[in-house]
């Protein structure tokens, strides 16, 4: 989910799935507000907190890294081996899984299995129209050429956080709001 920590996950283990920041807002972007420039998205003040969308990156990850039970995932680690991710979080667990298991759960786990699964709930009625499964790519926000002054803004004000999720930080002209 996209909940902010609460008292109600103090005792339990929590699983943080982390992005880089770039890709997650870009896509967030892209599912929100495409009218608006790349840039305008990521500056305009995010509606939970106030903060410009980098901002509130950063406050979301830093507020879930003071949970004292929680194992930290990237997306990014998923996508270049779901099974390997997949042992490690069942490890931290302590769940025991033999390997076929793990093969088939990351099979079922893939980009197309979940669009295709959206597109079956898209089937029935809703009031819910928000696209979830968008393109499920590593680095897409590399594409943004006309966008890097918003990919730089993003990385100036998720850097750190960033390197502690083993991000690689590729801009060093970091540019002011």
């Amino acid at each position: 989910t996209h909940e902010w920590p609460a008292a109600g996950h103090d005792p339990h283990e929590v699983i943080f799935f982390v992005r880089d920041p770039r890709d997650a807002l870009l896509s967030r972007y892209k599912r929100e507000s495409p009218g608006l420039t790349f840039r305008e998205f990521v500056l305009f003040p995010d509606v939970y907190t106030l903060l410009n969308k980098a901002d509130t990156w950063r406050l979301f990850g830093r507020s879930w890294l003071r949970h004292e039970r929680l194992k930290v995932c990237r997306f990014e680690d998923y996508k270049a081996d779901a099974e390997r991710t997949l042992k490690e979080v069942l490890d931290h667990l302590g769940i025991a899984a033999p390997v076929e298991d793990l093969s088939r759960a990351a099979k079922a786990s893939t980009f197309e299995k979940a669009a295709e699964a959206e597109r079956a709930y898209r089937q029935r009625p809703t009031e819910d129209a928000e696209v979830v499964n968008r393109s499920g790519r590593v680095g897409e926000w590399r594409s943004l050429t006309d966008e890097a002054e918003a990919g730089r803004f993003v990385e100036s004000r998720c850097g750190g956080l960033m390197e502690r999720f083993g991000e690689d930080r590729v801009m060093d002209t970091p540019i002011s709001e």
